[in-house]
């Protein structure tokens, strides 16, 4: 009878360790998969569009600089942190004087942003007024030309970044599926100055008083001068609460997205100098403007964003 029990306790404890054997290998197994299933879910994040660029999208610590001050890169163009994105801004849109380098060491630049006309009257140009008549495909290739440079990867920046930077993050419901047009002027009372129409004195560069004097056809906002027909320096306002300047206004910005997924109109954002009327919708940081990448416009610019490298 005892020889018995302690052979049933040895069977018992035989099959105990024969599965813990089998857990540990299971586990082994787990820790060997587990690089490869994240990587996997890496490249799906990245081709849902969490980086353009198709990298990850760590927060970068900057040549020259820091992760909370952000840098000022060969161009003399300051990119700063913003918050919720993983990338650093330009303050301001690309500059006819940063634009003039890449003209002069790249061939073949169209050279028709040198000279904008609007409505049949020159752009105002100048080394600070940001650099207009672009389209999507010269922003572009703009950026690949100063990443090359300068060994980051510079780009222009997503919608959804775009949003964040102009204030709109936690109000706009962005889902997987989201587009641009499915979120294009439903914030209807948060403008780049505020939550109040019309802008108070100094808000941007929008058709004002002076405007009209040059563009009689245009309806300006009532009683708003900011003192600019067409296109201002850049940095001449006030920047908004995350140290950016123009988010409203001057100029209207590329963005990496499509409009919709079935065309291959690119969005465009933040109102410009020529943009007036009496109602405050067309002003609202919500709305998205499109255009084809092949289309350059006299108040059509862009900004760009650093990413991880």
């Amino acid at each position: 009878m005892k020889t018995d029990s302690h052979e049933k306790n040895f069977e018992r404890f035989s099959q105990k360790r024969m599965a813990a054997h089998s857990r540990r290998r299971s586990l082994f197994a787990v820790a060997a998969v587990a690089p490869l299933v994240l990587g996997t879910i890496s490249c799906l994040s990245s081709d849902l569009g969490a980086s353009p660029s198709g990298k990850s999208s760590k927060p970068v610590v900057p040549i020259g600089g820091s992760a909370e001050d952000g840098f000022t890169n060969s161009l003399g163009m300051k990119l700063i942190p913003v918050k919720r994105t993983k990338v650093f801004f330009c303050i301001h849109t690309v500059r006819m004087k940063d634009y003039s380098v890449y003209a002069a060491e790249v061939s073949g630049v169209d050279d028709s942003w040198r000279d904008q006309v609007f409505y049949n009257k020159r752009v105002a140009v100048g080394d600070n007024h940001p650099v207009v008549g672009v389209n999507w495909n010269d922003a572009k290739a703009f950026c690949a030309w100063l990443s090359k440079k300068e060994g980051r990867i510079y780009r222009l920046p997503t919608d959804r970044e775009w949003s964040i930077a102009v204030g709109l993050g936690s109000l706009e419901k962005v889902k997987r599926r989201t587009t641009p047009i499915m979120l294009s002027g439903k914030e209807k009372e948060v403008w780049s100055w505020g939550t109040k129409w019309p802008p108070p004195k100094g808000a941007g560069n929008f058709a004002d008083t002076v405007c009209k004097q040059e563009y009689p056809n245009l309806t300006p906002i009532p009683d708003y001068t900011d003192g600019y027909a067409t296109t201002a320096p850049v940095m001449s306002f006030k920047p908004n609460k995350y140290g950016l300047y123009d988010m409203g206004g001057n100029v209207q910005q590329w963005c990496e997205d499509r409009f919709t997924p079935d065309k291959p109109d690119r969005v465009e954002r933040g109102g410009h100098y020529g943009l007036g009327g009496k109602g405050g919708g067309d002003f609202i940081s919500s709305r998205r403007d499109h255009h084809p990448p092949g289309v350059r416009g006299a108040y059509t610019g862009f900004r760009v964003v650093v990413e991880a490298p």
